[in-house]
């Protein structure tokens, strides 16, 4: 009995302290702060636009297409293909994956072409050069977003 109420006494105690200091409730100094939401100070780390398996997928067919559900549009289809540049021109672009599979991407002035992460113009793809794009999928054609040459070091 003894016991019980010591610890209840040191337990009450404990509290009163804390309370007396600001800490008690919800963190430093802050009695009312939500604890359901995240610190200011906390960075959450960007999710992936790809999974490990859509990545090992990519590696191993060369295209790939993924629905991401967006706050402004609702459910985009994203397509990505690494291949061979089969034609190129100022509106257009069309890459061959290891797989056989073909297609074609609309470039509009959105479309950013970028070679060691620095900008290029689209003049500077060459058929036969391997590329990756990245694009989505609209009614009007497939809109190509960005388009990564991948010219050897």
């Amino acid at each position: 009995m003894k016991f019980v109420a010591r610890t209840a006494l040191l337990a009450a105690a404990g509290a009163l302290a804390l309370t007396a200091t600001g800490l008690a409730a919800g963190g430093l100094g802050t009695a009312n702060a939500d604890p359901t939401k995240p610190a200011a100070n906390t960075t959450a780390a960007q999710p992936r636009m790809l999974t490990p398996q859509q990545r090992a997928t990519l590696r191993s067919t060369g295209h790939l297409s993924v629905v991401r559900q967006t706050r402004k549009h609702g459910a985009v289809t994203m397509l990505v293909q690494r291949g061979v540049i089969e034609a190129v021109g100022a509106t257009s672009i069309t890459l061959r994956s290891k797989d056989g599979y073909t297609h074609s991407y609309v470039i509009n002035a959105v479309t950013k072409v970028r070679e060691r992460r620095q900008r290029v113009a689209v003049g500077a793809l060459h058929i036969g050069e391997r590329a990756m794009v990245v694009a989505v999928a609209t009614p009007h054609g497939d809109l190509a977003r960005r388009i990564s040459c991948l010219r050897p070091a």
